[in-house]
């Protein structure tokens, strides 16, 4: 501060800058000045001090300084998040046309809502565990499209949080056989068959999806989401009963008298057609065959009597009947895509199938046919095969015969290519499982 004295003479001395000796009460130099001596108790001195003129700043100017928000963050404050969010499900309808194309086109004008309906319209309401697994499946597909590994990383984040999210659906009552809960089961069933741990690690998420499929029961899967949700998933329930080898449980008879209640709503409501009967009755038809496959391995390994045999063969030989004359029909359709679609006197509706989906539909249909008519030959054969070395025998295999069992592999395959190979194509192979049912499993 200015003007404030350092010295502790008297304030005489300290104004003329000399040194003062501090006598007291009287110093010598005033003594000698014949002043009287001020002393030295210190006054402060307070001075009035305003900045210069340049230091002086403008309220207006001020206001003005101040980042003002933009006319979109006036409006809409979360404008980030919300983009970031309409972003993310354009990626999950990208995603859905690039890796389930057929199956989305199978059913997406026959259920109501459709998964981009439900994404675009009703996904808001949902709870976290349902949105994170939406947004782990957006970020894996955009990382495997880029070839981003940091986006591998974020969507595997994502992932292991959605996971968290749904125990906690889970654990609740009313909450563990909501749509939400299985959506979400769903999703993240998929992910991991997509980016899984290891090859089997699919096979766990598939165990409590089943579970939850059961819980809820037929009845809440014949309209709505929940039909739309048994769509998407129902063919990897048959490829779970065939790696567990046991009987697919969509073979009880109401859950096979639900699809087929639900081709009649199909038809109430102008959405029936000739390839969706047929679609809709061969799958009723091949969910037999985990159960077919699961008595004649039991028969073979355990015993039985012949009744049972019998009782059995003529099973699937009536299997084998139905699956024929559907086959023959899918062949009609391929060769008149015409007859998929709704016939002219139903009215104006919108056609339940896009036209240019009708052949790949038709195409993956009858490779799942014949895949189940070519098992069915093969269970066959086994059973006469057993009969007649039983027969012989008496008992168990003679020496030096393998059991016919050790050259059957249960796989989740690849995708199918036009000549019936398995191929590698990276994105589209679940579909293709979907759309043959799940009865490529076993081979």
């Amino acid at each position: 501060m200015v003007g404030v004295p350092h010295s502790n003479g008297c304030r005489a001395c300290i104004q003329r800058h000399i040194k003062c000796d501090q006598t007291r009460p009287e110093c010598r130099h005033c003594q000698t000045r014949a002043i009287r001596c001020p002393g030295y108790r210190r006054i402060l001195r307070f001075y009035h001090f305003t900045p210069r003129e340049d230091e002086f700043t403008d309220a207006s100017a001020l206001e003005n300084s101040v980042a003002r928000p933009t006319m979109d963050e006036a409006v809409a404050p979360n404008l980030i998040f919300e983009a970031l969010d309409i972003q993310l499900k354009e990626n999950f309808v990208s995603m859905i046309d690039v890796t389930f194309p057929v199956t989305y086109a199978t059913f997406c004008r026959r259920v109501n809502p459709n998964w981009v309906s439900f994404v675009h319209h009703h996904s808001k309401a949902q709870p976290i565990a349902l949105t994170l697994s939406f947004r782990c499946l957006s970020t894996w597909y955009l990382a495997v499209r880029h070839q981003d590994q940091e986006k591998i990383h974020a969507s595997r984040h994502m992932y292991n949080r959605a996971l968290r999210c749904l125990a906690d659906l889970l654990r609740h009552p009313t909450t563990i056989t909501s749509d939400s809960t299985l959506a979400c089961a769903i999703l993240l069933g998929v992910y991991e068959m997509w980016d899984g741990i290891s090859a089997t690690s699919w096979v766990i998420h598939a165990r409590g999806i089943k579970t939850l499929f059961q819980l809820r029961g037929p009845e809440a899967h014949l309209d709505g989401f929940g039909r739309t949700l048994f769509t998407t998933y129902r063919s990897f329930l048959v490829v779970d009963a065939f790696q567990h080898n046991e009987t697919c449980f969509l073979a009880d008879p109401d859950w096979r008298e639900m699809t087929s209640h639900a081709l009649g709503v199909e038809e109430r409501d102008g959405k029936g057609s000739c390839l969706g009967d047929v679609t809709e009755n061969l799958f009723n038809e091949i969910i037999l065959c985990p159960g077919f496959h699961k008595q004649t391995r039991d028969l073979i390994s355990h015993g039985g009597s012949e009744s049972s045999r019998d009782t059995l063969i003529s099973e699937m030989r009536r299997s084998q009947s139905v699956l024929r004359r559907l086959h023959h029909e899918l062949i009609l359709v391929q060769n008149d895509p015409d007859k998929a679609q709704p016939s002219p006197n139903r009215g104006e509706v919108e056609a339940p199938f896009p036209a240019h989906f009708v052949p790949p539909i038709t195409r993956f249909n009858l490779k799942g046919v014949d895949s189940a008519l070519a098992l069915l030959h093969q269970l066959l054969a086994l059973l006469d095969a057993d009969r007649r070395r039983t027969s012989s025998l008496h008992e168990g295999y003679s020496a030096g015969v393998e059991n016919p069992w050790g050259a059957v592999a249960l796989r989740l395959p690849g995708p199918i290519e036009d000549d019936g190979k398995v191929g590698k194509k990276p994105h589209d192979w679940l579909d293709h499982i979907a759309m043959t049912m799940g009865v490529l499993s076993i081979t």
